[in-house]
């Protein structure tokens, strides 16, 4: 029991010793050196557009419309007509370059669409 008490110890002094080093910190912020192509962006906005057609929605009957991240994290969760179009504003981060957009239909057809964002837009209409 003494020897694992012993080697426990050690091990313990042995990662202190080694932690305790001298740490290289800026002075101040212009000491800081970012790399090339980092931003402190994280988010940006996006206007989602989107529209059906009266063959995907007859009748003016509302269809479910989900919009993920392609994480599948929900960012929007609502109703799309195919006689209106669904305008959206969301906050997309920066590392996504896409939404996904799903409909169902009130028959239960899932339709399932990947919608590239260019410029701060990304529109779609399920046909």
């Amino acid at each position: 029991m003494k020897i694992l008490q012993h080697a426990f110890l050690a091990t313990i002094a042995l990662i202190a010793a080694t932690g305790c080093g001298p740490k290289q910190q800026a002075k101040s912020l212009k000491d800081v050196q970012v790399p090339p192509g980092f931003t402190f962006q994280t988010t940006r906005g996006v206007e989602v557009a989107l529209t059906s057609s009266e063959a995907v929605l007859p009748g003016g009957k509302a269809g479910h419309l989900i919009l993920t991240r392609p994480d599948g994290k929900i960012l929007y969760d609502g109703f799309l007509t195919a006689t209106g179009e669904r305008k959206v504003r969301l906050s997309l981060p920066s590392k996504d370059q896409a939404l996904v957009a799903t409909l169902e239909t009130s028959t239960g057809n899932k339709l399932r669409a990947e919608l590239p964002v260019s410029g701060g837009t990304a529109v779609h209409r399920f046909e």
